[in-house]
């Protein structure tokens, strides 16, 4: 059987958030030649594929994980460079051989407007077809299906445009924040733009600990176009609809680095991709 359709939930949520933590992300700027680098390896193991309905059907088992460079830097005060890159993608079923390549290459420039406990900001992005949108992999039973293939691709082929708003709050003197951001992708190739959300919030334990919690979703603007999504391939995802929720800690083993432990699982309606438990280990250092 050929499976169609979406990218999973693992390389939908980490390619287009990024892998950051408490020290990364929201809506603070950094300092003029400040750093900030993730590297991050996320992993997904499932059959429950759901449908551009919502409808929940079990496929042959689907394994992807992905190798995640995320990064800040300060050009100057208030003016933050950001790049969100899979640098290796994989894909299987369990009926076919594996797909391993570049995923697509994410750069942001994010401009604080207000700093202080309670910053905003505002960010503009795009997202370069980096990525294979013509990858495969044959099916192990060629004698019954000679020539016979599965398409995985590892970047969807289009040139997107995002822009995204950040307000975050720290409650400092408590080790504590909280940040929420929205945007809108702006897709070509005739597919639906795309709005995005999220909520993080994170408390510091003994000096040391980072525990944090996560709110994501990610839909289509408008109402899909039907028959792209009846025809996307995995990674070429027409009316992608999800909801998930993240836990995590981080412990920074010494000073300006750090390893973390994150947690994702999807709720509510789901559509157009595979969705299961998602896994993320990650080290990341700043200065």
């Amino acid at each position: 059987m050929l499976f169609k359709r979406s990218i999973s939930l693992v390389l939908t949520v980490f390619v287009f958030y990024g892998v950051s933590d408490a020290v990364g992300g929201g809506a603070w700027t950094r300092k003029q030649n400040s750093f900030y680098a993730k590297l991050g390896f996320s992993a997904i193991s499932t059959n429950r594929f759901y449908t551009k309905d919502g409808n929940k059907i079990r496929t042959a088992d689907f394994q992807a994980w992905s190798l995640d460079l995320y990064g800040e830097y300060g050009i100057v005060n208030r003016l933050t460079g950001v790049i969100k890159f899979p640098v290796a993608k994989r894909a299987v079923f369990e009926t076919s051989e594996a797909k391993l390549g570049l995923g697509d290459l994410g750069l942001e420039l994010k401009y604080g407007l207000l700093g202080g406990n309670t910053p905003i900001a505002i960010g503009l992005g795009v997202e370069l077809p980096t990525g294979d949108q013509n990858g495969f992999g044959l099916l192990k039973d060629q004698a019954n299906s000679p020539g016979g293939f599965i398409r995985l691709p590892t970047g969807d082929g289009e040139f997107n445009t995002r822009a995204t708003f950040y307000l975050s709050h720290s409650f400092y003197p408590v080790p504590a924040f909280v940040s929420i951001e929205g945007g809108y992708n702006f897709r070509t190739k005739s597919f639906t733009d795309e709005y995005a959300f999220g909520l993080q919030a994170g408390y510091k334990l003994a000096n040391k600990f980072w525990l944090q919690a996560n709110l994501r979703g990610l839909g289509p603007a408008a109402d899909p176009d039907s028959e792209l999504a009846d025809n996307a391939a995995l990674g070429l995802g027409e009316g992608i609809r999800y909801r998930s929720y993240g836990f995590g800690a981080a412990y920074e083993f010494i000073p300006r680095c750090s390893l973390s432990f994150d947690f994702f699982g999807a709720f509510g309606t789901i559509t157009n991709i595979y969705a299961g438990a998602n896994f993320v280990v990650g080290m990341a250092v700043e200065y």
